[in-house]
């Protein structure tokens, strides 16, 4: 993978009242994948001056599987815990660290209880982090849970904790953000929230409490999708994939994408400045902060002065993706596939929501005014210099003499479709 080693601009930071370095996902395996990535990041974040407070590791450090692909893991591995602690040990210092159990630290597909106890053990035994942890760094309180198993939801006497120690930080510092970290989402919030692997009342509690920053792990939706902030009585953010995998897109409806995104490394830098949260999003193979950061001003939402800007309402204003004037595209069938090729289209950013990429296109293969049959594919919206031109793979369709392409917002509007001649 390409990085950019020079240190750049962004690196030389204004004096803050907390500043974390966030990351999830490195998914480091016994083969040494990923581990690459993962020391580059903390070579990022070491040179950032005046150095960060505090390293947060939103879950899976590890992928503990026993073949690429999947399967059913029989055995833990101790390499990837050597490999991350070996790089921690090289570029962290005396920095504190915060870490959370995902459901990769748990071997892959198995709920099994002996080997359940066993992959908590050997993360204690590795990290000398407890499952549960109430830190205060810089002021600041930081509260983090891990999951349970593979499945990666909390105990209800893991939720009944994390309200009671909320409680507890709200009380000491009621003029503060109050972290908590958890690896997987709760349902409904941010993007690709699905699962449903919380309390019915959990999300309920956290709305109580504007000073709530959730952050979260584990669906690898990329820094620049608008919807992996979400805000209802307090903030929930997902901290994208750092090293081994691929991206995933996460848009309503659109449950399987053709032409599968690439993989990347990103991460999150958090800074307080006077009751006002920062949330910097980073490509840590160009070394280059994502637009503008998300901003969550706790004092002024507390004090009736300052609104939510990343809450349900926020896209009521969105308007759809539309090609440029003069758009045009190519396609032909080549080696038994539909090739396409044609100019991306361009989304007008509304309001907060940074939503300033096209994520996505409808297909339609059409005969006459009869669509034959519609594919939805991606876009590499998570690349840091958006391209110009789009292109994609399809199964033919016998019959079929036009293609019409539309282009699909973060929020599953349509634009007008360009139409291209087979």
């Amino acid at each position: 993978m390409y990085f950019n080693y020079k240190r750049a601009d962004w690196q030389t930071r204004t004096p803050a009242d907390l500043r974390l370095a966030v990351i999830s996902d490195t998914h480091i395996t016994h083969r040494g994948e990923g581990i690459e990535r993962f020391t580059r990041t903390l070579e990022v974040f070491s040179e950032i001056t005046p150095a960060v407070d505090a390293f947060l590791l939103a879950g899976d450090i590890c992928y503990q599987i026993d073949k690429a692909g999947g399967g059913v893991c029989e055995e833990l591995y101790e390499e990837p815990y050597d490999m991350f602690l070996g790089a921690v040990r090289r570029y962290v210092k005396d920095t504190p660290w915060i870490y959370v159990l995902g459901n990769h630290e748990f071997p892959q597909n198995n709920n099994g209880e002996q080997i359940t106890a066993a992959a908590i053990e050997l993360y204690k035994s590795k990290t000398g982090m407890p499952e549960r942890q109430h830190r205060v760094i810089c002021g600041h309180h930081i509260i983090a849970v891990g999951g349970e198993n593979w499945t990666c939801a909390l105990r209800p006497e893991d939720e009944a904790w994390v309200k009671e120690e909320i409680k507890r930080a709200v009380a000491d510092t009621p003029r503060k953000p109050v972290f908590v970290m958890h690896h997987k989402s709760v349902q409904g919030t941010v993007t690709g929230s699905y699962a449903k692997l919380f309390g019915e009342d959990y999300q309920a509690f956290l709305s109580q409490y504007p000073n709530v920053i959730n952050i979260t792990g584990d669906l690898h939706t990329p820094a620049q999708h608008p919807r992996a902030i979400y805000q209802n009585g307090y903030t929930a953010i997902h901290t994208p994939m750092n090293a081994v995998g691929n991206f995933c897109h996460n848009i309503d409806n659109i449950k399987r994408m053709l032409n599968m995104p690439t993989d990347g490394s990103q991460a999150l830098l958090i800074e307080v400045r006077g009751g006002v949260v920062e949330l910097h999003r980073l490509d840590i193979c160009e070394n280059r902060e994502i637009g503008d950061p998300y901003l969550v001003d706790i004092h002024g939402i507390l004090d009736g002065t300052a609104g939510w800007l990343y809450g349900a309402d926020r896209f009521k204003d969105a308007v759809p993706p539309a090609f440029p004037d003069g758009a045009r595209g190519a396609a032909e069938i080549k080696d038994g596939k539909l090739c396409l090729c044609f100019d991306a289209a361009e989304q007008t950013p509304s309001g907060h929501n940074q939503d300033d990429r096209v994520p996505a296109y409808r297909v339609e293969l059409c005969r006459g005014g009869e669509v034959l049959t519609t594919h939805n594919i991606s876009a590499p919206y998570w690349r840091y210099d958006a391209p110009t031109k789009i292109t994609a793979s399809l199964p033919p369709c016998d019959g079929a003499d036009r293609v019409k392409i539309a282009p699909i917002s973060f929020i599953n509007t349509l634009g007008e479709p360009i139409s291209v001649k087979l």
